[in-house]
């Protein structure tokens, strides 16, 4: 992406979930700053080398605890989500490891597969 010095790559987008329907309702002034894991050879940026980092889509998933079931909301007025890549302002957010999960789950989620009722 012609970057001077990928080891100070930076990412920022907050998603593609719609705002909030209420203007006092609370919400991002600006463009966050999203954590990158970064594999690449110190010095370098060559082939094999990548950037990943976790970008929300247009869809918002969420556990409706009521009907036991994760529901999802469509962005009504875009399917996209757009993330600014930049460099040159100092190292960005790393991707912390995180502890490895102990214990059984609590909620198993199965892939339920649903047919129309045939008239």
């Amino acid at each position: 992406m012609g970057f001077t010095n990928p080891a100070e790559v930076r990412i920022f987008g907050n998603g593609g979930e719609m705002l909030p329907l209420m203007n006092s309702s609370p919400r991002y002034d600006d463009l966050l700053e999203n954590p990158i894991y970064m594999n690449k050879v110190p010095t370098d940026f060559n082939q094999g080398d990548y950037i990943l980092f976790y970008g929300k889509g247009p869809v918002t998933w969420s556990y409706n605890p009521l009907s036991g079931l994760f529901e999802h909301q469509l962005n009504l007025y875009s399917t996209a989500a757009y993330y600014f890549v930049t460099t040159g302002t100092g190292e960005g957010l790393a991707i912390n490891a995180a502890s490895p999960v102990i214990g059984t789950p609590g909620i198993e989620v199965y892939d339920l597969m649903i047919t129309p009722a045939m008239n």
